[in-house]
């Protein structure tokens, strides 16, 4: 019971964040609106790898997850440019990778049964 209401916190604001992008391509939102949907999406984000940061084993990997999240959260409230919004893709993509690699990492030191 207590992992099926976590699984539907988590999910219910993804599919929220997504409907909302989906309804913006379709109903063409103002521009305001769409600002809201991309603040509630990289907030989303950021919350989600700080929760996976702290799930890691490794410090160093819990730590890049962290900061990287902590980055994507205070995105939102600092004046934007190109310097920033490349910051927030590389932040994005760190922490992608580094997954990549645990799970990598995992399979390969796995024993076959």
């Amino acid at each position: 019971m207590k992992t099926q209401l976590m699984r539907l916190i988590f999910y219910l604001p993804f599919a929220t964040i997504i409907l909302a992008k989906i309804l913006n391509w379709v109903i063409g939102f103002n521009d305001s609106t769409n600002d809201l949907i991309n603040k509630a999406m990289f907030i989303f984000i950021g919350v989600s790898y700080l929760i996976f940061g702290y799930a890691l084993d490794q410090l160093r990997y819990r730590l890049i997850t962290m900061v990287c999240g902590i980055f994507l959260i205070s995105l939102n409230f600092l004046p934007k440019n190109n310097y920033m919004i490349a910051a927030a893709i590389i932040s994005i993509l760190a922490t992608i990778l580094i997954r990549r690699f645990l799970i990598k990492n995992e399979t390969e030191n796995s024993v076959p049964e």
